[in-house]
């Protein structure tokens, strides 16, 4: 049965500033599906890649694996957390155009340079002034 499946405030934070910071700590406070669907949502979404989002991506080198064999049809070993998103999302490959926030808004367009640029900046500057 497929419906909406609602992501926490923590997941869409991992999502935007995926390109903008190092999010590591982040990423491994998400539970194991959250980070499942961050990275398809990053993968389905973002087309450039600069070295902040390759650091982020290395992260989670078991979770791209797992979706890599997913695509690949090569899955073969039952898990609960897969099988728990196909069935929520209706599509043994987790279809993520049914995920929303938790206020029931879609996921946000990804940055665009600019604003990755002025959020770098920012972030920067946020962790030499705390």
């Amino acid at each position: 049965m497929s419906g909406t499946l609602i992501i926490s405030d923590d997941l869409v934070e991992c999502y935007k500033l995926f390109q903008v910071a190092d999010i590591s700590k982040n990423i491994t406070n998400l539970s194991r599906k959250e980070q499942i669907i961050l990275f398809l949502l990053i993968l389905e979404n973002y087309s450039e890649w600069n070295t902040t989002s390759l650091n982020n991506f290395r992260n989670g080198v078991d979770v791209l694996q797992l979706i890599y064999k997913l695509q690949k049809e090569e899955f073969t070993d039952y898990d609960a957390d897969i099988e728990f998103l196909a069935n929520k999302t209706g599509n043994k490959f987790i279809d993520t155009a049914s995920v929303i926030d938790r206020r029931g808004h879609p996921i946000p367009e990804p940055l665009t340079k600019e604003e990755i640029f002025i959020l770098k900046r920012a972030y920067k500057i946020d962790t030499i002034l705390e």
